[in-house]
């Protein structure tokens, strides 16, 4: 569901940052080409806490702009309401939010972004 739902939006990632986890690497297989072939199987994603995340994300930014990240909770659900705020929906298994970051700086900033869309199943 999530793969046809990602589809009619139209937007794909630039890259895909995926889990070295089994389970992680079949969500990512089960989306389709479009989304594997731009990915990376990062082993920093398993488990990864806030930190680990932030400086993923501010390592990226220069490079590409759509980015999508196939990971865990409970890091998943940190990054997004560190990024977003405390109003954020729950990232169960299979959910999806879209966000927008502010240009500036690298790091994203506490609050500083805006939540465009989310999705569960």
């Amino acid at each position: 569901m999530l793969a046809e739902r990602l589809r009619d939006r139209g937007s794909y990632p630039e890259r895909v940052w995926c889990s070295s986890a089994t389970r992680t690497r079949a969500t990512l297989a089960a989306l389709g080409y479009d989304y594997t072939s731009v990915a990376l199987i990062e082993p920093q994603l398993y488990e990864a806490e806030l930190d680990t995340l932030l400086a993923l994300i501010a390592d990226l930014r220069p490079v590409v702009t759509r980015v999508m990240i196939v990971a865990h909770n409970p890091g998943l659900q940190d990054l997004l309401g560190y990024l977003v705020g405390p109003e954020v929906p729950d990232m169960i298994t299979a959910a999806h939010a879209r966000i927008q970051l502010p240009e500036r700086p690298g790091r994203p900033l506490r609050g500083k972004s805006r939540l465009l869309e989310s999705w569960a199943p």
